[in-house]
């Protein structure tokens, strides 16, 4: 085996990106997910804080902590202010992954990031291959609705905010349906993890 491979995992929320993330760490692959690093930036990056608090006032923060519910309000009411909160954390996130990939890479075959905003952060030349996860809009309407992700208004909302998964698929490597159960995904992740391997 050569070079270890940086593959992304994408797809608009509920679409079942987590699950392919979780399955794949269960199988012993180092995972990066990017919501998590993103959350770190905005919390610990005293130039991002700062920026926020500019941006969208305050209240953008309860202490050190994000104040969740009122930031999402003032992000999804918007194009712009989608486009004004990526524009801040995106680079600094996208920094912060990449140093995590080649801290993980060597001693493994693949290094996988799960990120929605892959394509929309204009971060898929990073990878070497990109896995595209689908699934059906009611799907992911009701996947999201048993999270307790907000009201099928809320979520339409952000759904409205990402990329819609037709202007993805030309540019994924792989395009994973999960209309299903889990158990039908790992199939379908096996196989491709089988493809990649006979590729590299």
């Amino acid at each position: 085996m050569g070079k270890t491979l940086k593959v992304g995992i994408t797809g608009g929320i509920g679409s079942g990106k987590t699950v392919v993330s979780d399955y794949l760490k269960s199988l012993g692959y180092p995972i990066v997910y990017a919501d998590e690093v993103a959350k770190q930036v905005m919390k610990e990056d005293e130039e991002v804080k700062k920026k926020i608090v500019e941006a969208f006032g305050e209240e953008a923060y309860s202490g050190e902590e994000i104040n969740k519910e009122y930031l999402a309000e003032k992000i999804f009411a918007s194009k712009e202010n989608v486009e004004l909160i990526n524009s801040i954390v995106h680079p600094p996130t996208i920094k912060r992954i990449k140093d995590l990939v080649y801290e993980n890479a060597g001693e493994t075959d693949f290094v996988f990031v799960e990120s929605a905003l892959i394509y929309e952060s204009k971060f898929y030349h990073f990878f070497d291959h990109v896995i595209l996860i689908v699934a059906d809009e009611d799907i992911k309407i009701r996947r999201l609705l048993e999270r307790g992700e907000g009201t099928v208004e809320e979520i339409k909302r952000k759904m409205a905010s990402q990329w819609q998964d037709s202007a993805k698929q030309d540019k994924a490597d792989f395009i994973l349906t999960n209309n299903g159960t889990p158990e039908d995904l790992y199939g379908k992740i096996d196989f491709i993890l089988h493809l990649m391997k006979r590729m590299h």
